[in-house]
Order: C-alpha cells, then sequence, then structure tokens
C-alpha cells in the first residue's frame, strides 16, 4: 500500500506525458538533460581540484528534489496559484525587506548571514534559502494575475500599477545587492505586456525611459558595479589604453587610472579567466590535460556563475550549443504554450515564465562570453545551488501543468480589443 502511494504521482505524471503534445515532451526532455548536464559539469570541476565540499553530492540531491518538485507541481492545476497570487507575491517582498533591515541594522545575522558582503540568504538549517530566486516566480504568477482581464494598461496611465510591481522588488533586490535578478524583471515586464495587448508605442515609450535612466542608475552605483558593468569594453586592450589616455573620460566614467590599469588582474580576473576556458575548449572540448583550466583554482565560481566555461572547457562548441540549444526548446516551447492557451491567466504565465528562462540563460551565457556585465546569476538547471534548482523546478512545473491542461473558455480570444474602445 505505501508502495502504491510514493508511485501515484510518477503514475500520474506518466499519463500525462503519455497524452501530451510535443511540446511538453520536448520542455521536458530539454529540462532532464539541462540537469544532467549540469550534474556532469560540476562532478568534472570538482574532480579537477577537490576541495571537500562534496558539490557533486549535494547537486545529486538538489537534482532529485528539483525533479520530484517540477512533478509534483506539474499535476497541480496552474490556475490555484493566481487564487494565493497577491498573498505569494506580498510574503516573498516582505522577506525581501526583511534582508534589507538585517544588512542595514546588522540584525539576524545568525539567520540572515553575511556572505561576500551581501545579505541574499536565509538560512533555515540543512540549507540556505534565497528569496529573491522564488519572489521572481511570484512576480511572474501575480503580474499575469492582474493583467489576465483588465484593459486599463492599454492606457499610459494604466501601466502605473503594473511598473510599481516591478520597481518594489527590483529596487529591494537591488540593495541586497543581487544584479543579477533586477536584471530578469524588465524582460519579463515588457514580454508579458506585450502578450497582454499593450499599445506598442506605450511600451517603446517606457524603454526610452528606462534607457535614459541608466545613465543616472550608473552613476550612483557603486564603484565595482561600475567596473562590472564597463567589463565587456575594458576586456579590450585598445579601449582600456584609449581610455587610460583621456581623464576626461576616466572622470566621465567615474573610475580611476588605477581600477582600468589593473582591471585584468582585479574586476576582470574572472572573465579574463572565463574566456582563456572557453577558448581552449575547441570545437570538442580540451584533449591535453597539459591545457586543463580548472585545475588549481584557474577559474573561480566555476561551479556555479560560471559554469558554463566548464562545460565550454571540457567539451567545447558541441557542449555549448547542446545547452544554447535546450534553452531554445523551452523557449520555443513556452511560447507555443502560450499561444495555444485560450485560458487569459495561463496565456500569460506561460509566456511570463518562458521568458524568465530565456532571460536568465541569456544574462549567464552574454556574461561567461564578455557580451554582459558579470551579475552573479546563475545557469539555471545547471548551476550549483539548491535555491536555483529547486525553485527553477517549480518553474518548469507551472509551464508543463498549463500545457498539459488548456482549459477551454466559451468566450472570445483572450487580448482582442475592438478598435471602439481602443479610440477611446
Amino acid at each position: 500500500r505505501l508502495l502504491r502511494w510514493l508511485a501515484g504521482p510518477l503514475q500520474g505524471a506518466t499519463g500525462f506525458l503519455a497524452g501530451a503534445d510535443l511540446n511538453v515532451v520536448a520542455i521536458t526532455a530539454a529540462t532532464v538533460l539541462l540537469l544532467g548536464i549540469g550534474l556532469l559539469a560540476i562532478y568534472v570541476a570538482e574532480m579537477a581540484n577537490p576541495d571537500g565540499d562534496n558539490r557533486t553530492l549535494h547537486q545529486g540531491t538538489y537534482v532529485i528534489a528539483t525533479l520530484a518538485v517540477m512533478v509534483l507541481v506539474s499535476m497541480i492545476d496552474y490556475r490555484r496559484w493566481g487564487d494565493w497570487a497577491y498573498a505569494h507575491f506580498g510574503l516573498w517582498l516582505v522577506l525581501l525587506a526583511m534582508l534589507i533591515a538585517a544588512k542595514k541594522l546588522n540584525i539576524l545575522n545568525g539567520l540572515i548571514p553575511d556572505i561576500r558582503n551581501t545579505r541574499r540568504w536565509i538560512d533555515v538549517g540543512p540549507v540556505l534559502l534565497q528569496p529573491s530566486e522564488f519572489a521572481k516566480i511570484a512576480y511572474v504568477i501575480a503580474l499575469a494575475w492582474y493583467l489576465r482581464y483588465r484593459t486599463n494598461y492599454r492606457t499610459l496611465g494604466g501601466l502605473v500599477l503594473p511598473l510599481a510591481m516591478t520597481f518594489v522588488p527590483m529596487f529591494l533586490i537591488l540593495l541586497e545587492p543581487d544584479l543579477g535578478t533586477v536584471l530578469l524583471m524588465l524582460p519579463i515586464f515588457f514580454a508579458m505586456l506585450l502578450v497582454a495587448g499593450a499599445r506598442r508605442r506605450h511600451l517603446l515609450s517606457l524603454m526610452l525611459i528606462c534607457v535614459l535612466g541608466s545613465p543616472i542608475l550608473y552613476h550612483v552605483m557603486h564603484g565595482y558595479q561600475r567596473m562590472r558593468v564597463l567589463g565587456p569594453f575594458l576586456q579590450s586592450e585598445s579601449i582600456r589604453a584609449w581610455i587610460l589616455d583621456r581623464p576626461g573620460v576616466l572622470g566621465a566614467l567615474r573610475v580611476t587610472r588605477t581600477q582600468v590599469a589593473q582591471w585584468t588582474s582585479d574586476q576582470g580576473y574572472q572573465l579574463d579567466r572565463s574566456l582563456v576556458a572557453l577558448g581552449t575548449g575547441g570545437w570538442s572540448g580540451a584533449g591535453d590535460p597539459d591545457a586543463d583550466c580548472m585545475r588549481y583554482d584557474f577559474l573561480p565560481d566555476r561551479h556555479n556563475d560560471f559554469i558554463f566555461s566548464v562545460i565550454g572547457h571540457k567539451w567545447g562548441w558541441v557542449g555549448c550549443l547542446m545547452v544554447v540549444a535546450c534553452y531554445g526548446i523551452i523557449l520555443v516551447g513556452g511560447c507555443h504554450i502560450s499561444t495555444a492557451t485560450n485560458e487569459p491567466f495561463g496565456r500569460l504565465l506561460a509566456a511570463g515564465l518562458a521568458m524568465l528562462m530565456a532571460t536568465q540563460a541569456v544574462i549567464n551565457i552574454g556574461m561567461a562570453i564578455g557580451l554582459l556585465p558579470i551579475t552573479g546569476s546563475t545557469l539555471p538547471l545547471v548551476s550549483y545551488g539548491g535555491s536555483s534548482l529547486v525553485s527553477t523546478g517549480i518553474l518548469m512545473g507551472i509551464l508543463l501543468n498549463i500545457g498539459l491542461r488548456r482549459p477551454i473558455l466559451l468566450a472570445p480570444e483572450p487580448f482582442i480589443f475592438e478598435k471602439k474602445k481602443d479610440a477611446e
């Protein structure tokens, strides 16, 4: 009887997949493949330079937990998440505010540890819980629930509340600081509004405001954050020489001559080592043991932020393209699920979750190859970390559930507006 009870969820999931369409099957396969690649990459990185942390064993436990969470969540009607959307969103905002209070007031040091001068985690015993990982999913659910039957966001004034729902968690997460998660929010916001039918001229106006306001954000950043933003440019030796010859440019960028001159050995150290690791991987990986860039702690954070560099070094372009293809399958499959779903909340939710996965993958990969600033963003389903994996398992479970259910509504297609209403 106990075995039948334990096998119930697995049998239910098998039955769902048996009648599922190609999108659900493809997304499931890509998810499992990414989890396997990540576990293997962490094992390779750990064996090259053992430090006694047993990250492979821990990651294996997280992978099992992630698969279990994904299966269980995929069996829950996604519309139930909407009933508690605002409560979940508010709960994670409270936890984010608690992190900031602990940092500013220097309190709750046992519960909220200071790790690398940041307060991002809550110590809940055997694991460290990172609220921002779950807050971004709660944000997508709350925004989808708010937009599902409304038309007021088709006016510029009607975008005020969605913007507030976006900027409040962005501000709290930025204070931790966690720039990687902050960069995820705006692409999700614009993608969901576009799917919901917001006017393109309004979205373009907001994008223009964000672009014009970026210099203000740059000047209020800490010095090390500005150096990270400039990283994609400073990796060029000729650009560094050009900046060093112009004191006015140094002043405008608010950086010192020493910071630019020592970029390779200071703020740009990780990126420089990441590019070396990727470059020595070639097409099929570094076969020469003497060229192993994983040894002697050559690449810091190789198990986490720079796991893509490990994949590129060990399995070359073939491994990198496989990882990118898996994310492409998840994005395309999620978009197909969104367009095939007639229920407004499901359509918006699928679009937002697919964009969340794709944006986080693009940020991490772009960071590893030097096209984007180093932000500390993990590679979803691949990087080491319990909160990141489990939260992504919840995300994938919700997306799969939308693809498996697709309720039929006796109503017009969602987000189709009459010209008369638009004119008003």
